[in-house]
Parts: C-alpha cells; sequence; structure tokens
C-alpha cells in the first residue's frame, strides 16, 4: 500500500483479510516496524468462517508529509 500523507493528516484505510481455507480461523492483527507506534488497528482480533471475508480497518498518523 503507498500512501501519500500530508503533515499531521490522519489517513483511515482497511485491509481485505479473506479465509479461503475449510475451517474457522482466529486473526489477530497487530502493528510493527516503523509505524508500530502510528497506526491504530481497529478490527484487531476477530474469526472469519471458511469463504469469509472482511476488511480489516486501521488508522494511521504521520507528522511528516510525504509519500509511504
Amino acid at each position: 500500500m503507498i500512501l501519500n500523507v500530508d503533515s499531521g493528516e490522519t489517513i483511515n484505510r482497511s485491509i481485505r483479510v479473506i479465509n479461503d481455507n475449510e475451517i474457522s480461523l482466529n486473526i489477530t492483527l497487530f502493528p510493527s516496524g516503523d509505524f508500530e507506534n502510528e497506526i491504530n488497528i481497529i478490527d484487531k482480533s476477530f474469526i472469519l468462517g471458511p469463504g469469509d471475508e472482511k476488511n480489516a480497518r486501521f488508522n494511521l498518523k504521520l507528522e511528516e508529509p510525504g509519500k509511504y
């Protein structure tokens, strides 16, 4: 994902998580790396049944403008 951010802007996005298995899955999302402290994951933990999908929401606030 590439994001263009203005100074102090909060970006609201989601990533699509798909369970293409034949069993239910417990999904847990957590931030790591360079932006670990700037990411707030809204949908941190959920269960996906077989064939289910979910848009897991998060927001990101960066103080420095730029392309990330």
